[in-house]
């Protein structure tokens, strides 16, 4: 096994668990705020719809109304598209943790 197999090991494993240690901790800042988390988890959805929105107005412009995936766009593109779905995605999981955060513990 090379180090970049050995690197990726790692995220895969560690990954996981420091993303769950992580929102663990934002759960109690959410707790005790929770407007600044809705406005971050707002922010963030924005920001990542604007960069998949980027990506796919260069692919709409070049003719292609629908397309699927990132095939056709430029390496730049590409990156803006993959960024803005982990942002989108990040934000969809802190609002799991806004929302489980409001509710309290459960009983």
């Amino acid at each position: 096994m090379n180090s970049k197999h050995g690197f990726w090991n790692l995220v895969i494993f560690l990954g996981p668990i420091l993303f769950g240690f992580t929102l663990s901790g934002v759960a109690v800042f959410g707790a005790s705020h929770p407007e600044l988390l809705g406005l971050v988890t707002f922010c963030l959805a924005g920001l990542g719809f604007a960069f998949f929105l980027s990506a796919k107005l260069s692919r709409i412009i070049q003719g292609h109304l629908v397309s699927f995936g990132s095939r056709g766009m430029s390496e730049e593109n590409r990156r803006h598209y993959r960024l803005g779905y982990v942002l989108m995605g990040v934000s969809g999981a802190l609002a799991v943790v806004l929302i489980s955060a409001l509710r309290g513990p459960v009983s």
